[in-house]
């Protein structure tokens, strides 16, 4: 029990230093070795937990997109569906704002990173996706939306837009979120414009 409260330990150091020095020098200029004397362990140890940089990576930044995920989710607002994805897309980027660099980095590595992360990574969006679809489904039901409003696609939509404006705001630093909530806002209004009853 002892040895296996070290190894979590040792991890979570590891882990720690690879946020800092990923942040501090981008992916490329962290190096494994400085990492390692960060956490007062030998490269050797880090290798024994991580396979290469790039899981490192991965490692250090997805619990905390994780916990951003949960978030979204726990705190959708009980409200009409525009505000519902400007929500969602507010609590992800904001967390991408906290640590501007990093999530740089993140970025460049991760969307379309391929293997077991590619894999964790594309659940997390399925299990949000899965929930908006829930609320387009909602929005259905309750007439905001006319019968014939594909939530599916509708979804799909949204995290295009997202993705879009993700990558703009990660160009840009992440210093004017405003602006990028508010171009996601104008292109939530026009794509829904057309299925709202009062437009029919």
């Amino acid at each position: 029990m002892r040895r296996d409260t070290q190894k979590v330990e040792t991890r979570r150091l590891i882990l720690a230093a690879a946020r800092e020095a990923f942040e501090a020098h981008g992916f490329e200029k962290a190096t494994i070795r400085a990492i390692a004397r960060a956490a007062d362990v030998s490269p050797g140890t880090v290798f024994v937990h991580f396979t290469d940089k790039t899981d490192l990576l991965h490692a250090a930044l997805f619990r905390d997109l994780e916990a951003a995920a949960a978030r979204a989710l726990a705190t959708l607002p009980d409200a009409p569906i525009a505000p519902t994805l400007r929500h969602v897309a507010e609590v992800f980027l904001r967390h991408y704002a906290e640590r501007p660099a990093l999530s740089r980095t993140l970025l460049e590595k991760s969307l379309l990173a391929g293997g077991p992360w590619g894999e964790r990574f594309k659940a997390q969006v399925h299990t949000l996706g899965l929930a908006l679809i829930g609320r387009f489904e909602a929005a259905r039901a309750s007439g905001e939306l006319v019968p014939e409003a594909n939530s599916a696609l509708l979804t799909l939509a949204f995290f295009s837009f997202y993705y879009f404006l993700l990558i703009d705001a990660a160009s840009r630093d992440f210093t004017d979120l405003d602006v990028a909530l508010a171009r996601l806002d104008a292109l939530v209004a026009q794509q829904l414009h057309g299925y709202r009853p009062e437009t029919r």
